[in-house]
């Protein structure tokens, strides 16, 4: 597939927020509010490492966002969080927050990344994974981490595939979080 490979612009928020909304399980749906604060807290945050992935029609295919150093967003979310995110600070909150910060902190976080519905098992993510991972290695990252819910078996066997490890599981709302690491 022809795909360009780029930092998103402020023309791209609408459409990833749709590719963002339609991709998360049904019991674990977020707001798209809540996807737009948290795709404008993390663009800036993430900079050269939030990639989306484009066809030839300039439509986008997938994206990632990887922050190099997380410390970067955790304290710009705590200094300024927008209405929608106040729900972070309350415990067993049901977002997305690297539940190890300390770990984290030592490496790079992938910390959310989808492909449309129409791009799906055409190696598209694998890509655009790919790059973001190649990114981070360029920029000295020797640790890289992401975690996944249990029922995402495809994002486990891609983990897989790039050799990222399995170091951890707990349960998390009736499901599973794994948390993958991959050694650079």
């Amino acid at each position: 597939m022809n795909l360009t490979f780029s930092q998103p612009i402020q023309k791209d928020i609408e459409p990833l927020i749709d590719i963002f909304y339609e991709s998360f399980p049904k019991n674990y749906k977020l707001s798209k509010t809540v996807i737009k604060d948290v795709l404008e807290l993390y663009i800036p945050a993430a900079g050269k490492h939030f990639l989306v992935a484009k066809n030839p029609k300039n439509e986008i295919a997938a994206f990632i966002c990887g922050v190099k150093d997380m410390r970067k967003p955790l304290t710009q979310a705590l200094k300024t969080l927008p209405k929608s995110l106040t729900f972070l600070t309350k415990p067993h909150s049901r977002f997305i927050i690297p539940p190890l910060f300390v770990q984290l902190f030592s490496g790079a976080h992938l910390v959310f990344g989808s492909t449309h519905s129409k791009y799906r098992k055409q190696g598209v993510f694998t890509e655009v994974m790919q790059k973001s991972i190649s990114q981070l290695k360029k920029d000295n990252v020797k640790k890289i981490w992401f975690e996944t819910l249990d029922g995402n078996q495809a994002i486990k066997r891609l983990a897989e595939k790039f050799g990222f490890k399995l170091i951890k599981q707990f349960p998390y709302e009736n499901q599973t979080w794994s948390i993958y690491l991959l050694r650079l």
